[in-house]
């Protein structure tokens, strides 16, 4: 555009913007803006409406950015619109200006200028923003799905707020309808085509729920203070329409809408969704409404009563109870309506509170109801039995009337009339007392984990045959008690004191597996948190229920037993102070070996769910691969056990020590007699143990760990994924595993297997060529595993490697040896010559690790920039530049004007503009001609790149 430096053109922008307004001075200044950077920074900084009117006519406020979507990333963006910025400031000073322009824009599906339009409209007088809202409305009445909002949606909703303080009723809720409009389930219509079953339908609002709630929240006082009952119409069409389009589509006489299980309360809200924060939102309004004025309550309950669902109901005989003295005649009404009975906690309370001011004859047709039995929920025992089973018998069925009328009577219990006080108590003895009142609402959770009969505290107090004769004969009294919460709490009992429960073990042996369960689990977290514990009784209990039970005893015990003793075994084979005594050895193997050969997994398992679920994965997932973990770490029990009995110079006799262990071992790598991927993971994954504890075994059984058959090769892959990602490169495991290795490295690129999800098999071998390197295990050669894995990894795992040596340096909080050093400046002396980008670029790591010569490392930094452009750890690579540019300014100002050179996000400069800045000022005052002129033009490269903050470095634009 021009001969000029950026900051002489930015000057001249300046000078424009705050000097007289002439069609001159309005059409160099157009001219100037063709500079992207130049046209952002004009509209975020022009002051003056004067500017309105002409830029105006040139047409900038006309076109608003579209989003921009990218089809092959799924991606949308909302590009900020500049000139909108310049109108937003100005709305508080020429609002009448702003307004014309702003209904004369083009409509945009880019939500970040309505955000926008929104801001300029909420520093606008209200009536004057109302013509701004009605607009805004129009649009979103166009929208038929869900918009992405990020704070658009907020803003509109202050909008809504602003205009109601105003008075401007109509425009504020108009804009409130349509903001938070809701809309079908948009998979209603594609299930009816294609399906014969029918999902649960889940309404969606127009912005999302986050801002919807949010907006719900914060304008309702003000919507009520200016609509008043039209504010609550308001309300309740939107939650009508909630509550229609989350249900069949169907019978229009339904009520039914199950509020009572998603709102139970209608004093507090669970956050449980739409429904339930459109409930709060119209329960807020008729409050409001009825303190305002106690003689709206009639009116409002008239309102909500023309509505189809239950929760309309509820909230008007909530409202009655609220204002009772308001609502005596419409009181009496509700409580002489039949069809109002079994309608909720609402009515109930309602009855417990005004039945004795009802005459006699209307006490009477409650009580003649409750003598007819249930209305609504169960007519006879046909009904019954259709809703809890054919085996419901005549007698349950009767029971469950009674009940029925024991609850419904203690509602009004304090009430009732002699005689009927002398049918509730007969009731009473019969059935007992009801265990909650009928009119507290019940919450989900009950309902899914159901309560304990017995506190923490109670079942610790028990001693331990009184507790082994409850739960073993504990039944539950009513629908709200469970197996399942009985036992979460057993297990918290005994987790605080584990060493009473492990030295009693032996009384629970004949207890339900979900209690035993329980007890194992206690006592392991007890360990975990510290505890010490007697193991004999422990490993007794375990041995007996898993060895010496009969086929049939041992099918009681199912698979998450197992595990949960198997995860004790982990605790108690771990070299720490509550370890198993080496006396329990035998009790110990054989309690494990019987696991060695559980059915789970089965091939037929493994199968189905493989592709779910991968081979190590699934090892720690079932009981017989957990088992395998075990006896392994059992053999790591055994040798040390050994040692410490023999002494330090004790001899290492392998598995002549652990037979048993070798016999399993051996076993389980018979691909006829067990046939699982999951259990060559454990192999794999105990690798370099198994060398430990019997070298010559593990170099003999190599060729089954990593068969080279090709109808086995899946064996081999899984085992050698497994240890590449698990474990370290250990020396001696190395010196075994080189050939493994060598095959690895040749397949690289090419692997059949899908790789696990718990790791990346291609970059932990990088990481093991790595290190092997960095201890001087591998080294530099023709044949040599480096140069092979080079030549065959593809160009992001080599990056990779490199990349993993840069931060095992920065990471490292120790000095390198000098051996170390020179070792990995040869790696990257020879990588460099290759020329690899990717490579090159995580020198940034090596240079931010401060473990190299400064001059050799800020020369390879030069060089890396030179070639790549780009660096990694680009921040404090700049932060580090400016540690050292006041000494020698000449290469951190070549680094950064390499930076400064390259296309890249605009915002990552942001990150070390402070450090950019020193090593800029300290190449303007070093004297050295050469570092200032690189200095000058780096921060014209920034300048023109938007970052306007550099400007202030220079003493004067140059000419």
């Amino acid at each position: 555009m021009s001969e000029k430096p950026f900051s002489a053109l930015l000057a001249e922008c300046d000078s424009l913007m705050t000097g007289p307004v002439t069609d001159a001075t309005v059409d160099r200044f157009v001219a100037l803006i063709e500079d992207p950077t130049l046209y952002k920074y004009a509209f975020q900084t022009l002051q003056n409406p004067a500017w309105i009117e002409p830029l105006n006519q040139r047409g900038f406020f006309l076109r608003p950015p579209e989003p921009t979507v990218d089809n092959e990333k799924s991606t949308i963006s909302f590009p900020t619109w500049p000139e909108i910025q310049f109108l937003v400031r100005m709305a508080q000073v020429a609002p009448s200006d702003v307004l014309t322009v702003l209904l004369t824009v083009r409509t945009t599906a880019n939500v970040s200028v309505h955000y926008d339009i929104a801001r300029a409209a909420l520093a606008m007088p209200p009536p004057l923003a109302s013509e701004v809202a009605n607009k805004e409305t129009v649009w979103l009445d166009e929208q038929n799905r869900t918009v992405l909002g990020f704070h658009a949606f907020a803003t509109l909703g202050k909008l809504i707020s602003h205009l109601a303080k105003g008075g401007e009723k109509e425009s504020s809720l108009n804009l409130a309808r349509s903001l938070l409009r809701i809309l079908p389930d948009p998979r209603a219509a594609d299930n009816a085509a294609s399906s014969p079953f029918t999902l649960s339908r889940e309404p969606i609002t127009l912005i999302e729920y986050f801002d919807y709630e949010l907006v719900l929240r914060e304008t309702v006082q003000d919507l009520v203070a200016v609509g008043g009952l039209d504010s609550l119409v308001l309300l309740s069409d939107l939650l009508e329409q909630a509550i229609t389009l989350s249900t069949d589509y169907g019978d229009e006489n339904r009520n039914e809408d199950y509020s009572y299980i998603w709102r139970p309360s209608l004093e507090a809200g669970q956050d449980r969704g739409l429904k339930d924060a459109l409930v709060s939102a119209t329960k807020k309004a008729v409050e409001t409404l009825a303190e305002e004025n106690p003689d709206n309550v009639g009116t409002i309950v008239n309102i909500l009563e023309q509505r189809r669902w239950n929760i309309f109901r509820r909230l008007s005989l909530w409202l009655m109870g609220k204002y009772p003295e308001r609502a005596t005649a419409l009181i009496k009404q509700h409580l002489t309506d039949e069809r109002l009975l079994d309608s909720g906690a609402e009515w109930e309370a309602l009855a417990a509170t005004h039945f004795g001011e009802l005459l006699r004859e209307e006490q009477n047709l409650y009580l003649n109801w409750i003598e007819k039995g249930p209305l609504r929920t169960f007519s006879d025992l046909a009904d019954h039995r259709r809703f809890f089973g054919e085996d419901t018998t005549e007698g349950d069925y009767q029971r469950y009337v009674r009940t029925w009328k024991r609850d419904r009577l203690k509602i009004i219990e304090l009430a009732l009339p002699g005689e009927w006080t002398t049918k509730y108590q007969a009731l009473v003895d019969e059935l007992g007392e009801p265990e909650v009142s009928v009119a507290t609402p019940y919450l989900a959770e009950d309902v899914e984990t159901g309560r304990s009969p017995k506190t923490i505290e109670e079942l610790r107090s028990i001693g331990i045959p009184e507790l082994v004769s409850y739960l073993r004969n504990w039944k539950p009294e009513t629908g709200s008690e469970s197996q399942f919460a009985l036992a979460s709490s057993l297990a918290a009992a005994v987790q605080s004191e584990p060493q009473r429960f492990a030295t009693n073990a032996s009384q629970f042996a004949e207890l339900d597996p979900a209690y035993l369960k329980s007890i194992i689990s206690g006592i392991r977290q007890g360990i975990e948190a510290g505890w010490t514990v007697a193991w004999e009784p422990l490993i007794r209990l375990c041995h007996d229920f898993i060895v010496g039970r009969t086929q049939a005893d041992k099918a009681r015990y199912d698979s998450s037993l197992k595990r949960e003793t198997l995860s004790l075994f982990t605790k108690g084979l771990n070299n720490q102070p509550a370890e198993i005594p080496f006396s329990l050895r035998e009790l110990t193997w054989e309690t494990l070996q019987v696991l060695t050969s559980d059915p789970d997994p089965t091939v037929e398992y493994e199968a189905k769910y493989g592709d779910g679920l991968d081979p190590a994965t699934l090892s720690i997932n079932s009981v017989r691969g957990e088992a395998m973990h075990r006896v392994i770490q059992y053999g790591l029990w055994v040798r040390r056990a050994l040692q410490e009995g023999e002494g330090k110079g004790a001899i290492n006799r392998g598995f002549q020590d652990m037979p048993e262990l070798q016999k399993v071992l051996d076993d389980h790598l018979d691909i006829q007699k067990d046939p699982s991927v999951a259990i060559r993971a454990v192999y794999g994954q105990w690798l370099p143990w198994l060398i430990f504890l019997d070298k010559e075994w593990t170099i003999g059984k190599l060729a089954q760990i990593f068969p080279k058959d090709e109808s086995l090769a899946k064996y081999g892959v899984v085992a050698w994924f497994t240890y590449i990602i698990f474990c370290q490169p250990y020396d001696e495991a190395f010196d075994v595993l080189q050939e493994e290795y060598a095959v690895a490295i040749e397949r690289l690129g090419r692997e059949s297997i899908k790789k696990p999800s718990y790791g990346d098999p291609s970059q932990s071998l990088a990481s093991h060529v790595m290190a092997l390197y960095w201890r001087g295990k591998l080294d530099f050669g023709d044949s040599g595993l480096l140069q092979k894995f080079f030549e065959r990894a593809p160009t992001q795992l080599a990056s990779y490697a490199m990349w993993f040596v840069g931060n095992s340096l920065k990471n490292s909080k120790h000095e390198v040896a000098a051996s170390i050093r020179d070792r990995l400046q040869s790696l990257w002396e020879w990588r460099v010559t290759i020329g690899q980008a990717g490579e090159l670029s995580t020198f940034g790591l090596w240079f931010t690790s401060n473990k190299f010569e400064k001059n050799w490392a800020i020369q390879q930094l030069y060089e890396a920039l030179r070639t790549t452009g780009e660096i990694e750890d680009e921040s404090e690579v700049v932060q580090q530049l400016a540690t050292q540019s006041f000494a020698n300014p000449i290469l951190p100002i070549e680094c950064l004007k390499l930076l400064a050179s390259t296309a890249r996000d605009y915002w990552r400069v942001f990150d070390y503009q402070d450090s950019a800045k020193k090593i800029i000022a300290d190449a303007l005052k070093s004297g050295d001609f050469t570092a200032q002129r690189l200095a000058e033009d780096v921060v014209e490269r920034l300048m023109a790149q938007g970052h306007l903050t550099f400007r202030d470095l220079l003493r004067s634009p140059v000419s």
